[in-house]
């Protein structure tokens, strides 16, 4: 179920803690913004870093991928969408439909 941040701040600690963060949907302009940002990280990450011998690598990829993930939940269905259109060009979602 979704909230709005009013109806959020009404609940109870405990409620607010167990629903986790608020999915709010996002304005327009908010929403073109955050959808940029996503490309630019989407065209900048490696995709591969899980193969890499050296640690600093993988865990370079395993924080750029934590941002990426934290930012499609923030735009939604939009956000998963162009993940998986970059992640289809990349060859890493062969069979996934974008």
């Amino acid at each position: 179920m979704k909230y709005s941040f009013r109806e959020f701040c009404k609940l109870d600690k405990e409620e607010q803690v167990s629903l986790g963060s608020l999915q709010e949907d996002l304005s327009g302009t908010v929403k073109k913004k955050k959808m940029k940002q996503l490309e630019d990280l989407l065209k900048k990450h490696d995709w591969f870093y899980f193969y890499s011998d050296d640690p600093r690598y993988y865990k370079k990829g395993t924080e750029e991928q934590s941002v990426i993930r934290k930012m499609i939940d923030e735009i939604g269905k939009d956000g998963m969408k162009l993940y998986k259109t970059y992640g289809k060009k990349s060859g890493v979602m062969e069979s996934v439909k974008a």
